[in-house]
């Protein structure tokens, strides 16, 4: 784990449970390893598989908390027990929160980082992008001496769709000679990333008067590659403005999201905010019609 082998670690983890299926400790660990990799099914399964023995374990509870939260992310619906889930983990938050009486230090500040991370995924859903990002850049920050751990968030940040947070988690492991290598691979995939990124808004733009429905593809292609992108969400705004006069709810989703993924600086969210109040006071009057 420690050099980065995921797939092998995976492997000899599920050997050692074959020899000990009742080591709850190792299974936490495989889920968790599993979760950073983005191997939903096997984080799942092994979750779950924890929460059948002890059904209130805080640690599992949030684990499947986040994995419910990616999936929604990718099928755009939670999975099946998402609303008995959330009651639980609301549970978990509140009581973890309230106090810290009876608890080794190092846990419970292990705890807080599993329930940022789980509210930071949980508002990746819901497109609150600033909340997301101050989340993670609250761990990130706190975790930035640690190697292992920031190549662990930037994963984190990449497969939850916050490139943002994963690029600075890469730029704190970068100083650090020991992976150094691995933080510049993780950059080059984000630059990535961004380049297609911006290819699909080009081939959007190049469409979008004669043939809105392709230009429209593009800019949603845009966002699989940086689900963030400001640009993609302007221009995805502007489009429905003029093109989707009946699609008020999705025109102003649009524009709100806008607002959620770009910087304070960038001059195009006042004119959004004006059309939004707009939008907001007309959908507001046919609603009450």
């Amino acid at each position: 784990t420690i050099r980065g082998d995921g797939e092998l670690a995976i492997a000899q983890m599920h050997s050692a449970l074959e020899i000990l299926p009742n080591d709850t400790k190792l299974r936490q660990k495989l889920a968790e390893l599993a979760l950073r990799l983005n191997k939903l099914e096997v984080a799942e399964q092994e979750f779950r598989t924890i929460l059948n023995v002890k059904p209130d374990d805080p640690s599992s509870l949030l684990g499947l908390a986040r994995v419910f939260f990616r999936k929604a992310r990718i099928e755009g619906q939670y999975p099946p027990g998402w609303i008995e889930l959330k009651d639980k983990l609301q549970d978990v938050i509140e009581r973890q929160s309230l106090s810290v009486v009876g608890k080794i230090k190092d846990d419970y500040q292990n705890m807080q980082v599993k329930i940022q991370l789980a509210e930071a995924e949980k508002a990746l859903t819901q497109k609150q992008y600033r909340d997301a990002g101050r989340l993670f850049r609250d761990v990130i920050n706190r975790s930035k001496e640690n190697a292992f751990e920031l190549l662990t968030l930037a994963e984190q940040a990449y497969n939850d769709g916050d490139l943002k947070s994963a690029e600075l988690a890469y730029s704190y492991a970068r100083e650090i000679p020991e992976v150094a290598p691995r933080a510049e691979q993780g950059m080059s995939k984000l630059s990535s990333q961004r380049k297609e990124a911006k290819r699909q808004i080009r081939l959007g733009d190049a469409t979008e008067k004669k043939l809105p429905d392709v230009a429209e593809d593009h800019y949603k292609q845009a966002l699989i590659a940086d689900p963030q992108s400001a640009d993609a969400y302007y221009n995805l705004f502007i489009l429905y403005l003029k093109e989707r006069k009946d699609k008020l709810e999705k025109t102003i989703e649009y524009g709100s999201t806008f607002l959620e993924a770009s910087e304070d600086t960038d001059n195009r969210r006042q004119q959004v905010e004006k059309q939004l109040f707009k939008l907001k006071e007309r959908l507001r009057k046919e609603k009450s019609k």
